[in-house]
């Protein structure tokens, strides 16, 4: 390395797209490098500490041949470079004069020389990042603590003025971090002061880790500037604290800077970060934009950004549904708006001006009467916007957004998302974009609306607006009577209030129905539709399902195959022919069957619901009731306790397994038991009547048979009519009680059971009767409950005495053979004749232990 001199005299020069590196050997000195520019070529040229003993603090001027000095750059500060766009005016040599600030460092740079290049737009993550690591060339810092933590800070220094800003700027930075800032009379993690000029901080700090801060703000900026939340004394506080929390600045500047020879990218203003230091109109990219100078009232998108990567955000900032706007008094300023969830809504329905109302993170919004003033921030999700009598624009984002842009000629963007978009009164241009997307005329419309999604247009206030809707796929209307026009789509139509006519065409369609002078129109094969109606409602042709809401109580299907489903009410639901789902919900619903392959749901607990139907059915799961009609012959039970109602004709009613009440009215019914608990309803004369079942049973008034199922060793009883009992598998106790009863005891050693005065007659064909009496079965005849002497107080037995006659002693019981079959006969008076007789089937050849005496 050379020692390069301090003047014109130097022999070392450099070109542009060059690179030198030399050194400054003692403390005051400088080197002077010549370079040659023509008249309005514009350099950038950077000089940087560098190698093993590097410059602490470059200092780069630029001089005309004659040595005077024409621009300088500092960027003063421990490990700061110099950085300089320069325009030559003149073609001729220049200098670039390389020192140190204030005269007090030595050591190696390297100065660089390029064209200048205009700077880039940077995105969000590249302006953030220049804030945590490009301003303190990678060495970035940090307090070390995270959300719900604090951090201690003294005001003491300041005025009653100056702790009001800075209590307010501070409550700004624990909304972005969610860290506390604790104050504390003496000591502090950040300490600030007033009573140095300008305004600045400056941090001790190790390993990327702040122990202390110091944040100065001028007491004379309060009085210049003012004292209040709106002006430039507020926005320095919330920029030193940045410092403080470890933000550089948003380019590599500091104490003095001009947009056009240091701004780093395109968009550094105080619209992307409070760390700037140029307005918005001093700079081009936003004067482009029609931006308004603005001070910043809060941290921006890029600081929001920044803190996420050294502190994380807030989770709790305004969690719940904030809305934003109807409160502001103050028309100036410029800010960025931090939500930590919630279901959210900026509202300017007061204003009168033109707005424009952007949702998206990290873009601009043009409110109150100002261009570029508002900003989402980063990681928030704003999802409602409403403005007022203007001619404004909307602009939603990827979340389901609700855009009203009241009254005027307006824009409405509803972009991804499942968005409602009320343009109100005027001619409003409603684009939906991605997503299922509804236009809203129920807001602010004083007269019904004509829709046509084919064409794309609507008609509103008797025409006085016209409408133009691009990618709209439902349609609410007004209060008043609609015209509702789908296209081929799946479109959801609501009347609302009025007597609307919809018509959805092809699709999926939706409709709701309010109203009882609401008409629908389908086309036949036009998708599966649905109604939802809050009024009792019956389907027209070509419409599949029906919904009722709030109230309703009837729904009644058409002829094709319709899903019906009821509400909380207590539900009459009619599917009509086809094969239709019905679910009736809560309360105690009454379904309406006339097809076998129809379904029906009920949830458990919701009331105690009937089926009328005309066709056999089973109930399902949850249904209580089920009444046959017409010509239908079956009905089966679940496993509740249902009552089963049969029609006039010849029923098969069969319970399930709960207690059930079976009633089969006229005709030759069929009834299945399988609980003890259950109940047979039959009319005397109500034809001959049969019961199958698989527990002990006891038939019922005008019940005439009984067959016992399954294998279990249970017992069969008659009643008062002529029945037919027959057993099962098991050991079956069987009694026929009163009538001539004809009693089958079928497989195992069953035993039929006899009761005083509840014999038949006394012929072999009114006799009670026992069809196949088996002794190898051990089968027995049971007469223990009939008086054998009648003249005797209490139970007598009988007294067997085989195929003998009767000797005139009460009690006897004999037997004899005739024609092929056995009589039993009993005499209980003593008279020597048969007061009594059971035939049983077949020869048998009967002894003492075949019966129970």
């Amino acid at each position: 390395m050379v020692d390069i001199p301090a003047d014109s005299l130097t022999t070392t020069d450099i070109t542009v797209g060059g690179t030198l590196t030399n050194q400054l050997e003692v403390v005051g000195d400088h080197d002077w490098i010549r370079i040659e520019l023509t008249a309005g070529q514009r350099i950038v040229i950077t000089l940087n500490g560098s190698g093993a003993n590097p410059l602490e603090d470059p200092y780069l001027f630029v001089r005309n041949a004659a040595g005077t000095l024409l621009a300088e750059n500092d960027d003063s500060g421990s490990g700061r470079d110099s950085r300089l766009v320069f325009t030559a005016t003149t073609t001729g040599v220049y200098y670039l004069d390389i020192g140190a600030y204030d005269e007090s460092y030595a050591g190696q740079y390297t100065v660089t020389v390029q064209p200048y290049t205009a700077p880039p737009v940077y995105s969000l993550e590249q302006a953030a990042n220049q804030l945590t690591h490009g301003f303190w060339n990678g060495d970035y810092r940090h307090f070390d603590v995270s959300q719900g933590d604090s951090i201690t800070v003294n005001l003491t220094a300041l005025t009653a003025a100056g702790q009001n800003l800075a209590r307010a700027a501070l409550q700004l930075w624990t909304d972005i971090i969610g860290v506390e800032f604790d104050e504390v009379a003496t000591g502090g993690q950040i300490v600030f002061d007033d009573s140095d000029e300008g305004a600045y901080s400056t941090s001790s700090y190790s390993n990327h880790i702040i122990s202390r801060s110091e944040v100065n703000v001028d007491v004379a900026w309060l009085t210049e500037y003012g004292a209040n939340q709106q002006g430039y004394a507020f926005q320095a506080y919330i920029h030193e604290i940045g410092h403080a929390l470890g933000l550089g600045h948003a380019g590599d500047y500091n104490s003095v800077a001009t947009y056009d020879t240091d701004a780093l990218f395109a968009n550094d203003a105080w619209s992307t970060s409070i760390m700037s230091y140029f307005s918005q109109t001093e700079n081009a990219y936003f004067v482009d934009r029609g931006f308004d100078y603005n001070f910043a009232l809060t941290p921006m998108s890029a600081d929001i950004l920044a803190m996420r990567f050294l502190y994380g955000l807030s989770t709790t900032t305004r969690e719940g549904n904030t809305t934003y706007g109807t409160n502001w008094t103050n028309d100036s300023g410029a800010l960025t708006i931090f939500d930590s969830g919630g279901i959210d809504t900026i509202d300017l329905g007061n204003r009168s001006g033109s707005q424009l109302v952007n949702l998206n993170s990290g873009t601009f919004s043009n409110v109150l009467g100002e261009t570029g003033n508002i900003a989402i921030a980063p990681f928030t999700v704003i999802e409602n916007a409403r403005t007022g009598t203007g001619a404004d624009t909307l602009i939603g984002n990827s979340a389901a957004n609700f855009l009203d842009s009241g009254s005027g000629n307006d824009t409405l963007q509803g972009n991804a998302g499942d968005d409602r978009l009320a343009p109100g009164q005027g001619s409003n241009t409603v684009n939906g974009g991605a997503g299922s997307d509804t236009v809203d005329y129920s807001v602010g419309m004083t007269a019904g609306v004509s829709v046509n999604l084919v064409t794309g247009l609507a008609s509103t206030q008797g025409g006085a607006g016209t409408d133009t809707l691009i990618s709209i796929e439902n349609v609410r209307g007004t209060t008043y009577a609609d015209t509702l026009q789908g296209n081929t789509g799946n479109n959801v139509l609501d009347g609302r209030g009025g007597s609307d006519t919809m018509t959805g065409l092809a699709g999926d369609d939706t409709y709701y129905v309010d109203a009882a002078g609401d008409s629908i129109a389908e086309v036949a094969g036009g998708g599966s539709d649905t109604v939802y109606s809050s009024i009792n409602f019956a389907l027209a042709a070509n419409i599949e399902n029906l919904i009722l809401t709030g109230t309703a109580v009837s729904a009644t299907g058409n002829g094709a195959i319709n899903r019906i489903v009821g509400n909380a009410s207590n539900n009459i639901l009619n599917g009509g022919a086809g094969a239709d789902i019905m679910r009736g919900g809560a309360g105690n619903d009454t379904y309406y069957v006339d097809n076998v392959g129809e379904r029906l749901a009920e949830f458990a607990g919701q009331g105690r619901d009937l089926v009328y139907s005309s066709v056999s059915f089973a109930l399902s799961s949850n249904f209580e009731n089920l009444t046959l009609t017409g010509s239908a012959v079956r009905a089966s039970g679940n496993n509740l306790a249902n009552q089963l109602t049969g029609t006039n004709g010849n029923n098969v009613l069969n319970g399930g397994l709960g207690a059930d009440v079976m009633t089969g009215a006229g005709g030759n019914d069929i009834y299945y038991v399988e609980n003890a608990g259950d109940h047979t309803v039959e009319a005397s004369g109500g034809g001959r009547d049969r019961v199958y079942s698989t527990v002990a049973w006891s038939l019922e008034a005008a019940v005439e048979d009984l067959f016992l199922r399954g294998t279990a060793s249970i017992a069969g009883r008659g009643n008062a009519i002529d029945n037919v009992i027959v057993g099962n598998g098991g050991n079956n106790v069987l009694d026929g009680r009163a009538g001539a009863d004809s009693l089958r005891g079928s497989l195992g050693s069953d035993t039929f059971t006899f009761r005083t005065g509840e014999f038949g007659g006394m012929s072999a064909s009114t006799a009670d009767r026992v069809m196949d009496f088996s002794h190898a079965q051990g089968d027995r005849l049971d007469f223990h409950l009939v008086d054998a002497n009648a003249a005797l107080a209490g139970d007598q037995a009988f007294a067997f005495i085989g195929t003998g006659a009767f000797t005139g002693a009460a009690g006897q019981l004999r037997y004899q053979m005739s024609n092929g079959n056995t009589y039993v006969y009993g005499d209980t008076n003593g008279d020597g004749a048969a007061d009594f007789m059971v035939r049983l089937d077949g020869s048998h050849t009967l002894v003492g232990g075949d019966f129970i005496l």
